[in-house]
């Protein structure tokens, strides 16, 4: 069986998966942000779940492939893989201790329990903007 046909026969069984009820379908339980009864829910579980597919064929070191597959680690994302790096890891503790600059300006170290929280805030929004708009205005040029 060529490569093509084995992805096409995992895309089948995705797309069998997820035309099932949620409360019948792994995969369409897997986002709670996701309706997966919704057709737009289930459009989204079909797109993001193949190219999970996908990347894992095309783009991940196949051993990493496997161990994800088995369920030894889990790549968080991995619909996104082709794209961005999301969910990138920030180092709090260097950020409380040395505050944080946007390039638009600087915060100082926070002072306080709800200062903290709103400079985590600001630097995941920014490091998420950065990485999702960024491509966006990129892809749109």
């Amino acid at each position: 069986m060529t490569d093509y046909a084995r992805f096409g026969e995992k895309v089948s069984q995705i797309f069998d998966e997820v035309t099932k009820p949620a409360k019948d379908a792994d995969l369409k339980r897997e986002n709670a942000n996701i309706n997966g009864d919704a057709p737009m829910g289930a459009m989204l579980q079909y797109g993001a779940n193949t190219a999970k597919e996908w990347n894992l064929d095309n783009l991940v070191d196949p051993y990493i492939a496997k161990l994800h597959r088995e369920g030894w680690i889990h790549i968080h994302d991995l619909d996104f893989y082709a794209w961005t790096t999301t969910c990138t890891q920030i180092d709090l503790i260097k950020l409380f201790e040395g505050g944080f600059s946007t390039g638009h300006g600087y915060l100082r170290p926070p002072k306080s329990i709800g200062s903290y929280a709103a400079l985590a805030a600001i630097a995941i929004q920014s490091n998420q903007s950065d990485q999702h708009e960024q491509h966006e205005q990129h892809r749109a040029a």
